[in-house]
């Protein structure tokens, strides 16, 4: 997994806004498993759902996670 987790992620909001993350820290680009934390700036108001999408990354188009509030 050679991928650059920030150039790769999208955060999208109930409203349709998209926010890019701001930072990676974790793992560098290289194993099989990686681990971190992609950090996002605020976002106001607080939506009803997030979808953070995760793109083109270990060959597979596009990975959904989707959290409720």
């Amino acid at each position: 997994l050679n991928e650059d987790m920030v150039a790769s992620s999208t955060l999208t909001t109930d409203q349709g806004k998209i926010y890019k993350p701001s930072t990676w820290e974790g793992d560098p680009p290289i194993g099989h498993h990686r681990k971190g934390i992609l950090k996002f700036n605020s976002i106001n108001p607080k939506p009803k759902f997030i979808v953070l999408k995760i793109e083109n990354v270990g060959g597979i188009a596009e990975r959904s996670f989707k959290w409720i509030f």
